[in-house]
């Protein structure tokens, strides 16, 4: 089962690492292009894998998709593995009291 979460034309999908189900994965983002024409930009695209994962990079290779370290940022926020601390949204919280007191 995949959990998911589109913004904009942007998208975070969450999945267990294992074979299967990135083959599985691989596949449904194939027909999505089939289907729709809409296809992944790999070149642009990462993977994030938890500290527990024992086969990244035979994961990433599956899906063609390069690993990537945490913590990054998507959307100007910072994406971490580990507990999300308050101070991380720090810049997002500023911007938007700006916005709001403007």
């Amino acid at each position: 089962m995949f959990n998911h979460l589109f913004l904009a034309n942007n998208f975070l999908i969450f999945c267990k690492a294992d074979k299967s189900s990135v083959k599985e994965l691989d596949g449904l983002l194939e027909e999505l292009h089939r289907n729709t024409g809409l296809r992944i930009n790999k070149e642009k695209s990462k993977t994030y894998f938890s500290k527990s994962c024992k086969n990244k990079g035979e994961v990433a290779n599956i899906l063609g998709i390069s690993m990537s370290s945490s913590p990054s940022k998507y959307l100007g926020l910072l994406l971490s593995i580990s507990y999300v601390k308050a101070c991380y949204f720090a810049p997002l919280t500023d911007k938007c009291r700006a916005k709001v007191e403007g």
